[in-house]
């Protein structure tokens, strides 16, 4: 029998990669001609950044850079710095090749080995850890409504979330900063960083507008002096106004700013000393936009006719519970190395997301916090000590069901630190959570159906009423279907606004042809 089918086409969501690989650092560093001779590695950091994606047949490319830095000291005791930085592309082969794929990237440095060969050669050996997750979306039609032959469908409604638009795109900032007239003038820098935070932005069709800033940090060592480091931050402001096709008012999106690199060039101001920073910072705005939608499937059918037969499907489709944006305090009272600590150069600290698990009331995210930091110890040399630390924070987000996709990003925000002894510190940092939470909607829904006119179902023409007695938390849809009647119609005759029975109860069962 012909029956009016209905079908609607509707994003499936299928988690088709969810793992780690890993990409080899090796480097042989030599000093440029300006630095000191090395003395005393202090410390050496591999800092990796995803520049970008992309995919091509079966496989996704990642590419990015590390930046390798060493601190050491100098003959003379004072701290220098030397870097080198290496581009790196991965390639990761995938089962299938995805139609329209969201990508998710996170990059740590698992460890590293550094070797000195000479007093102006270094050999590093170490290992990135990336973390890749591809969720392919494709596009399935799904059976949603059928007319004839008696037919009676179950139908189930899900808010269902579609990734309508994305974008990465670079832009660099250049800025001249200068050193404050109450700090001395400077030697030489010794590090440097810069972190990209949005505070702020507005969706208009077919356009972002993004605000925010950047805010460079700059160790450098004082003219004159050998025996002590100054940090003075700088802030940069940004506005950007993104293109993305297809997005309006009505989507919900996912700003971010991450610095792709960060170059200092040292120069004189107007009197002849060197106060003026010349910075170039390259910048990476990456924006994901979604919308809601609701999904009407067919969980059931019968017919009241006919015999019929189904079949089933698995659908997996992503719905946003919410952007993430969330501030988390660390505070605490950490040991100082046994040796003890006469001041602090210089602190600082990076965290990085160890798991998430969802809770009843939200979702607990683990943090590990790297403490860093410069140091003068009692032997009146520079020092460098460093100390992870683990520590849980709560998120109130929406999160019903234990199927999630989050995968957040920490941002630090400031660090403060006040010493009590030689052996103790206090430490306060602010850090702020960011990532798009999902849920994973998956259930069985029945993808085909048919009725055949050929096996009409027997009834009794003489019997229009049937008495049932039900059970408290019965369906009346697995009762109507029992007896090959409608559920609208046993609803109906009974006065019943609920499809699960509120207590036991006795039910008169029409009977429809």
């Amino acid at each position: 029998m012909n029956l009016n089918a209905t079908k609607e086409a509707v994003t499936i969501n299928e988690v088709i990669f969810d793992n780690q690989v890993e990409q080899p650092v090796e480097s042989d560093l030599i000093l440029p001609d300006y630095c000191p001779d090395i003395a005393r590695i202090l410390k050496c950091q591999v800092l990796p950044q995803i520049t970008g994606t992309q995919v091509s047949e079966n496989a996704v490319i990642v590419d990015g850079f590390y930046m390798i830095r060493v601190y050491y000291q100098s003959e003379t005791g004072q701290i220098r710095c030397t870097e080198q930085k290496a581009n790196f592309s991965k390639t990761v082969e995938l089962q299938e090749r995805p139609e329209d794929p969201i990508i998710d990237t996170q990059i740590k440095c698992d460890y590293m080995n550094c070797r000195v060969m000479s007093q102006r050669r270094i050999e590093i050996k170490g290992a990135l850890s990336i973390s890749l997750k591809v969720t392919n979306q494709k596009k399935e039609e799904l059976l949603c409504g059928m007319e004839g032959g008696g037919v009676q469908l179950k139908k189930k409604t899900y808010t269902v979330t579609s990734v309508v638009g994305q974008l990465s795109r670079q832009f660099t900032l250049h800025e001249d900063l200068e050193i404050g007239y109450g700090k001395p003038a400077a030697a030489a820098v010794i590090s440097y960083s810069a972190k990209a935070i949005v505070s702020d932005f507005k969706v208009i069709s077919g356009k972002i507008i993004a605000k925010g800033e950047v805010v460079v940090r700059t160790l450098y060592l004082p003219e004159g002096e050998e025996d002590r480091l100054e940090m003075m931050e700088h802030t940069m402001p940004i506005s950007q106004l993104l293109d993305m096709n297809g997005i309006d008012e009505d989507c919900m999106c996912d700003v971010k700013f991450s610095v792709v690199s960060t170059e200092l060039q040292l120069r004189q101001d107007g009197d002849g000393e060197l106060r003026v920073l010349g910075a170039q910072v390259t910048v990476c705005a990456n924006a994901r936009a979604h919308r809601n939608h609701e999904l009407t499937a067919i969980a059931d059918m019968y017919s009241t006719s006919y015999l019929s037969r189904q079949s089933y499907k698995t659908i997996n489709c992503l719905r946003l519970a919410e952007i993430v944006r969330e501030h988390s305090l660390y505070k605490n009272t950490l040991d100082l190395p046994q040796e003890g600590v006469e001041s602090i150069l210089d602190l600082w600290c990076s965290g990085t997301v160890a798991f998430v698990r969802p809770q009843d009331d939200g979702i607990t995210v683990g943090i590990q916090l790297e403490v860093c930091m410069f140091c003068i110890n009692k032997e009146q040399t520079a020092s460098y000590f460093e100390k992870t630390v683990e520590f849980e924070t709560q998120l109130e987000c929406k999160c019903p069901g234990k199927n999630i996709l989050f995968t957040p990003d920490i941002n630090i925000l400031s660090t403060t630190y006040s010493m009590i002894s030689n052996e103790k510190i206090d430490i306060r940092c602010d850090m702020k959570i960011e990532g798009s939470l999902y849920v994973m909607v998956s259930d069985k829904v029945i993808g085909d159906c048919e009725v055949d006119e050929e096996q009409v179902k027997q009834r009794d023409k003489n019997i229009a009423l049937t008495i049932y007695y039900a059970d408290k938390d019965e369906s009346v849809w697995d009762i109507a279907k029992q007896y090959n009647t409608s559920m609208d119609a046993v609803m109906e005759e009974n006065a019943l606004d609920d499809e699960r029975l509120k207590s036991k109860m006795m039910l008169l069962i029409p009977m429809v042809s």
